[in-house]
């Protein structure tokens, strides 16, 4: 279970690559280096976090000793001293901890230093690049050094008890054993008959009675293995453990291994010699898929890829019907890449610096190698993937190249002509403009065949369930003008700014360029967005119970915390309904915006206050109201913008049961609203709104079982009665009734529109069909939101049957359901209700069925016990949902006329209630 992620800074190109990490006995502190700080300091330096908070200490520099990019670093076992292994050839470097200073306590190297190991005497031992094997007492003299001739040494390790040295070679399939005390060799341990590869890492069993080695030792199938030597008597064994260089492995007391791969993986293999746990890559591996294991459809949408190398485990992803699907059925409409056509063939260029076109040289950069390659059908140009470009050549010239952030493993070009598209070493699929090389999009999926996103270069994203936590942006943290670590804001942060999936399937269709510049000038791009700071940091620090005649309050501890990921906490039980939390809130250089309170997921009311103010610390309170039973209660904060929202992962959650002698059956809380006539006449007329509207208060009403709810409080709003005024008081006076324990149904019939990506409601005293008239005086998605927060109950679903209609119309099927994808997923996120969507356009709102739009006569069907599949009696809002998916498109179809009404449904919250009993 991942508990943290530490940040370092980084830059572009090799900063804050990290290839050392370590921890002192105490295990109080992390520490880590690699190419760390060469950018700003000109000296690489190493950083120290806190184990336990994660929060960056400090770092340590060398000063004006000249240090490269740092390969190992290992604590003294009095953690007194760090010892410094770097890639030049100055010599080892010691940190002293407290006083702290730096020095080189032997510069007699000749090469990097790659390897270093501290027996339990405080002896230390190196090796080198040079060739050579160093001991060292606990001062750091150096007692002696062995050379290994035609061996390239990599690590090394001391035995337990410091009497004996392994060192494993990069060069060589085996492990040599050296004296502990003067380096004098005593025996060699070899790889297996028949293995491949080099044995460069080596540990020692805890008990001291067995050697192992690994690394690019691979068995004759290719699988990378971890060879183990009894040292008292039995024959050696080996462990294929990984599809990739193992790249380290550590011993445990209680004989079990944990090992780290290059796949990237880790793992734990438990002491009968069986892997325990593993836990690989979830991204896309397209090494060797150049051959079938990356195809596409024509136009570029279709991408058929392996998330294991070779094209192995198959995916398949759709940009415009945004769908990922695992282990998908061939299709022969997707196109494998080429190296030839039509009198055109490129040669030489898997891994290869030297690549040929026709049989004459491609120019490369220094050191740049060719990885994938795909000529056009018309054999008038190609692409080509390397390690740093996707070049494109047309006519035998270079027409463009795009730098890229890992290498083009495969790539392929479009029958269409627009786009070349490349899989990334990073696992990321990208989209390239064959007309100038600029990027269109880019794609991250996760092997689960769920979580994915895409997003455009300005930041606008789609994803899948989960997906939004996937990718994000990296922010150095500088203090008085010192790097001091690194903060991370997840797209879904950004949710209400930059979730569009319309725009990202606009863009990739090639239709976006002027909605997207038009949508930055109003919310800012995201380095803007970004620069405004970061929300505040929320820890709850007390619980109270309100009663009449006081409050009884206890501390919250940290450890009696939720966050996101962390293991479930037994509730608090309390016996009264209020409850009062009080909380810090740090301001972390974005000010404090809106704290918002979510039980199960739901926005819901909170009063409260700000009780102090003392530096960047607030003291805040909130009053929130349970339900019976169990209730997850969490908070979040924006900035003073109101633009980045906290992390999920630090969004403080307390699990608190409400036990009552004695529960109130819920209440009905209904609105339905329905508009036909709309005072401008520069509204187009509907003709079944208000009736469908009518329909839901009347369907609801005629449960006579109440079984789910003890009776309704309904409003009804219609044409002239629907204003924006009069449907704002309506919420406000539902919200004033209602309690927690109720059911809450909201139902808007009639004209809907989507601006700025988000949901607008038309009411009857529109004065305009313009877009300043409908933020100004339509039901906008910000005033949904808050009225819907207005409400203490979860138990919440919102209906919105509204057609788009005059300028606002989308007419192409893929576009509308981008469009209504987007502005239920907006909703939905804002509020955590359940919203189900049906859209139409005008005409399909007109013809309508037995009185009502196609939707809401489904709709009513389904409330009638139509969509109780289970036979329970019962209708849930999932069933309510999915009965209107199945058959909304079958009857739109049976009404003729082209309908192809497609409902959607959204939902973030944990709780798919009931919300209709019937008979």
């Amino acid at each position: 279970r991942l508990l943290d992620t530490l940040r370092v800074p980084i830059a572009p190109g090799a900063e804050g690559s990290l290839y050392a990490v370590a921890l002192p006995p105490s295990g109080r502190s992390i520490a880590v280096a690699g190419h760390t700080g060469i950018d700003w300091d000109g000296n690489a330096a190493v950083y120290f976090f806190n184990r336990e908070s994660g929060a960056w200490v400090g770092r340590i520099g060398f000063g004006d000793i000249p240090t490269d990019a740092i390969n190992c670093i290992a604590f003294s076992p009095d953690g007194k001293f760090v010892a410094v292994a770097t890639n030049d050839d100055k010599g080892l470097r010691v940190i002293q901890l407290n006083p702290q200073s730096v020095r080189v306590v032997d510069s007699d190297y000749k090469d990097a230093i790659l390897w270093l190991d501290f027996a339990s005497d405080g002896r230390l031992v190196t090796s080198s690049s040079d060739g050579a094997v160093r001991l060292y007492d606990a001062s750091f003299k150096r007692l002696a050094v062995h050379r290994t001739g035609t061996l390239k040494p990599w690590s090394v390790a001391f035995k337990g008890d410091g009497a004996a040295i392994a060192v494993g070679f990069v060069n060589a399939a085996k492990v040599q054993i050296l004296s502990g005390q003067d380096l004098r060799p005593i025996s060699d341990l070899a790889g297996a008959d028949g293995h491949a590869g080099a044995l460069s890492v080596v540990a020692w069993a805890a008990d001291g009675k067995s050697v192992y080695g690994t690394g690019t030792y691979a068995e004759a199938n290719g699988r990378k293995a971890i060879r183990r030597w009894p040292l008292g008597g039995g024959k050696p064994a080996d462990l294929a453990a990984a599809d990739d260089t193992i790249t380290d492995i550590k011993t445990r007391a209680d004989g079990s291994l944990v090992f780290a791969t290059a796949e990237p993986a880790w793992g734990v293999i438990a002491p009968d010699g069986k892997i325990a746990l593993r836990r690989g890559a979830e991204k896309a591996d397209f090494r060797e898929g150049y051959r079938e294991g990356f195809r596409v459809s024509a136009d570029g949408a279709v991408i058929d890829f392996g998330f294991q190398g070779g094209g192995r485990q198959r995916a398949r992803f759709d940009v415009t019907a945004g769908t990922l699907e695992l282990a998908p059925p061939a299709r022969a409409d997707l196109k494998a890449s080429a190296e030839s056509a039509r009198g055109l063939t490129i040669v030489d260029w898997r891994n290869n610096e030297r690549p040929k076109d026709n049989g004459q040289p491609i120019a490369l950069g220094d050191k740049e190698r060719a990885r994938s390659v795909a000529v056009q059908s018309d054999g008038k140009g190609f692409v080509l993937g390397t390690d740093y470009f996707v070049r494109f050549y047309r006519d035998d010239r270079l027409a463009w190249h795009t730098a890229v952030t890992a290498p083009a493993w495969v790539v392929n070009v479009t029958e269409d002509g627009r786009f070349a598209i490349a899989g990334l070493g990073d696992g990321t699929i990208a989209w390239f403009r064959l007309a100038d090389g600029s990027e269109a999009l880019s794609l991250f999926a996760a092997n689960d065949g769920k979580r994915w996103v895409a997003w455009t270069p300005e930041g606008f994203f789609d994803h899948g369930d989960g997906g939004e936590g996937l990718i994000g942006y990296h922010l150095n943290q500088v203090d008085q003008g010192r790097m001091r670590g690194g903060a991370f804001v997840r797209v879904d942060q950004l949710y209400s700014l930059f979730f569009r999936r319309d725009l990202v399937v606009r863009k990739f269709l090639g239709n976006a360029d002027a909605e997207i510049a038009a949508q930055l000038a109003r919310i800012c791009d995201v380095k803007t967005v970004l620069g405004r700071g970061l929300p505040p940091m929320l820890r709850l620090t007390e619980y109270c119970l309100r009663r009449p005649g006081g409050e009884r309050c206890q501390p919250v501890a940290a450890d009696s915390q939720v966050r996101s990921g962390q293991a479930k906490l037994p509730p608090v039980l309390v016996d009264t309904p209020d409850i009062v939390l009080r909380f810090d809130a740090e301001d972390r250089g974005g000010g404090t915006g809106p704290i918002v309170l979510r039980r199960q997921g739901a926005k819901v009311a909170a009063d409260g206050r700000t009780r102090s103010v003392t530096g960047k610390v607030r003291q805040e309170e909130r009053t929130v109201q349970l339900e019976p039973g169990l209730n997850i209660v969490s908070m979040s904060a924006f900035n003073a913008a109101r633009q980045i929202e906290s992390d999920p992962k630090e969004r403080p959650s307390f699990v608190l049961r409400y036990e009552t002698p004695k529960t109130d059956k819920p209440v009905l809380r209904l609105l339905a609203v329905g508009i036909d006539r709309f005072k401008n006449p520069a509204v187009p007329q509907l003709r079944n709104a208000a009736a469908d509207a009518a329909g839901i208060v009347e369907v609801m009403k005629q449960d006579r079982k109440h079984e789910i709810f003890a009776e309704m409080d309904a409003i009804l709003l219609t044409d002239d009665k629907a204003t924006l005024a009069a449907i704002m008081q309506a919420f406000d006076e539902l919200a004033a009734r209602a309690k927690p324990v109720d059911i809450m149904l909201i139902f808007l019939a009639g004209h809907g529109v989507a601006l700025d990506g988000k949901y607008y409601y038309v009411p009857h005293d529109l004065p305009a069909v313009t877009p300043e008239s409908l933020r100004d005086s339509g039901l906008t998605h910000e005033r949904l939101a808050s009225a819907l927060g207005k409400f203490p109950s979860a138990r919440s679903a919102v209906i919105l049957d509204t057609c788009f209609s005059g300028a606002f119309a989308v007419n192409d099927s893929i576009l509308r359901d981008s469009r209504d994808q987007t502005i239920g997923k907006q909703i939905s996120q804002e509020s955590g209700r359940f919203i189900l969507a049906g859209s139409a356009d005008q005409q399909e709102a007109l013809d309508g069925i037995d009185g009502h739009g196609v939707f809401t006569g489904v709709l009513l069907k389904a409330l009638s016990g139509a969509a109780d599949r289970d036979k329970d009696g019962k209708v849930t809002i999932y069933e309510m949902g999915e009965y209107a998916k199945l058959r909304v498109p079958e009857v739109a179809k049976e009404v003729g006329q082209g309908h192809q009404q497609k409902p959607r449904w959204f939902f973030n919250g944990d709780d798919m209630f009931d919300i209709r009993s019937v008979d």
